[in-house]
């Protein structure tokens, strides 16, 4: 599957540097001859780690699918000072490179990264390498380490997700409720749908299909695997619904219990009966019988 990850980068140490486009190490010239920068052992020069310091959470314009972005940063020990360093970061296909003006003895604090990730990228470990070159009293020399890079999307109750996995402008979706609405020449919208989701979607528990106690899937998911728990019917029906036209103040995702359990309907406010009033629908039933109040 084609990976559309993208790396930006806005390179921070004590202060903001220059970005360069680059995909490898420059050699290192004099004025009369050509030296190349001899690899430093950990105690000179060292890329130790990177970590995660915030995550972003938007839509892809295209798809409608959640989008992360991920801000990085890294630590680099240096066993004295260095000046003109050159660190480049690869992922992916991706690169992109900063021009350092200095770097002190002891930890030093790389940050600004930041690494948009899609859907499909979503789970995937990657491979990140990074170069770093650097000019001490001593000459040139070089560091290099590789990491593994991945981000997934949270598959529970998370509010800073919750709503992404409400996709109504997904392409997919939308074609989806125009054959539904269009078919169908005596049912109100609302029902439409909703018949399609409980005659197509079986009810599976997470546990069974992924593994999980608790799994939320994207609509998309849902219609391709043809299963889901309480949930992902009402996830794939709320989506539905908004793409047919009803807005977020008129149908909605419920999370409650039932009978002390924990489970997931839709309430809309929907035409039943040549009347416009609120209702609650279980998805997993199909037809007027999944109407009801409360």
């Amino acid at each position: 599957m084609t990976k559309h990850k993208k790396i930006l980068f806005s390179i921070l140490v004590l202060t903001f540097f220059s970005i360069q486009a680059a995909k490898s190490i420059h050699t290192i010239k004099s004025l009369n001859y050509v030296t190349f920068a001899k690899y430093a052992g950990e105690q000179t020069l060292n890329i130790s780690h990177y970590e995660i310091t915030s995550i972003k959470w938007s839509r892809n314009p295209i798809t409608d699918l959640p989008r992360c972005y991920s801000h990085l940063a890294f630590k680099i020990y240096g066993g004295s000072d260095f000046s003109n360093a050159h660190f480049t970061v690869t992922l992916d296909g991706s690169s992109a490179c900063a021009d350092i003006t200095s770097l002190k003895a002891g930890l030093n604090l790389v940050q600004g990264f930041i690494v948009i990730s899609d859907y499909q990228d979503f789970g995937v470990s990657n491979l990140m390498k990074c170069y770093l070159t650097a000019k001490s009293s001593y000459g040139f020399v070089y560091a290099y380490s590789e990491f593994s890079y991945k981000v997934d999307l949270p598959r529970y109750l998370d509010e800073r997700v919750a709503s992404l996995y409400i996709t109504p402008n997904n392409p997919e979706i939308k074609n989806l409720v125009e054959n539904i609405t269009g078919s169908s020449s005596y049912l109100p919208r609302w029902l439409a749908l909703l018949n399609c989701v409980s005659s197509n979607i079986n009810h599976k528990y997470d546990i069974e299909s992924h593994g999980r106690s608790e799994f939320w899937q994207l609509p998309i998911e849902t219609i391709y695997l043809g299963t889901g728990d309480c949930e992902d019917y009402t996830i794939l029906l709320c989506s539905l619904y908004r793409a047919a036209g009803y807005d977020e103040n008129s149908v909605y995702v419920i999370l409650g219990y039932t009978r002390n359990v924990g489970h997931a309907w839709v309430r809309i406010y929907a035409q039943v009966g040549g009347i416009g009033t609120w209702v609650n629908i279980e998805p997993q039933v199909g037809g007027i019988f999944s109407v009801f109040t409360g």
